[in-house]
């Protein structure tokens, strides 16, 4: 059975629209998904540290909303092959124990040995991975699956096979 290393921020949970709520929660200021486009690589939004200091605040995690689609091809990903949920979280403390549950919420049918939270993907082995980082799937040896993301947008490759939503992963790998 080939094994799936599946990603969690920005492939089966939304955060740049968590930014835009908890942006004005904590500044009090409207922040657009567009300011969000690249925002680490060029500069379109003017201080990258507001919005990582975001990340440590409490249920940051906990209520991302789930992408588009992704609880119905995830569960038959997990039928066919041995999945398994590796995210980062170590840098954020509160991260580990809301993803935990925001997982058990959204994504019963995962168990709890089926996740592994990390500080990096670069031990990571199996068959394919999905990503929205190009820098965790630069070092994976298996298939790579690049999830569309504004900030991979201008990333183009033939060592990655391109989904822009779970259709598109279900019509690759189911």
């Amino acid at each position: 059975m080939e094994r799936i290393i599946l990603d969690m921020d920005n492939v089966i949970a939304e955060i740049n629209p968590q930014y835009v709520v908890y942006f004005k929660q904590v500044y009090g200021e409207e922040l657009k998904l567009e300011e969000l486009v690249e925002h680490q690589k060029n500069g379109t939004f003017p201080d990258y540290s507001m919005l990582h200091r975001l990340l440590e605040l409490p249920k940051f995690f906990r209520t991302l909303p789930v992408m588009k689609d992704a609880k119905e091809v995830v569960k038959e990903l997990n039928e066919k092959y041995e999945l398994f949920i590796v995210s980062a979280a170590m840098e954020y403390p509160l991260a580990l124990n809301e993803k935990l549950d925001w997982l058990e919420e959204h994504f019963p049918f995962i168990q709890t040995k089926q996740i592994a939270f990390t500080g990096s993907k670069k031990f990571v082995c199996g068959d394919i991975m999905i990503d929205d980082k190009v820098s965790n799937l630069d070092h994976f040896n298996g298939r790579k699956i690049l999830f569309t993301h504004p900030n991979n947008l201008k990333y183009t490759s033939p060592q990655y096979t391109r989904a822009n939503n779970w259709h598109e992963i279900a019509k690759i790998l189911l």
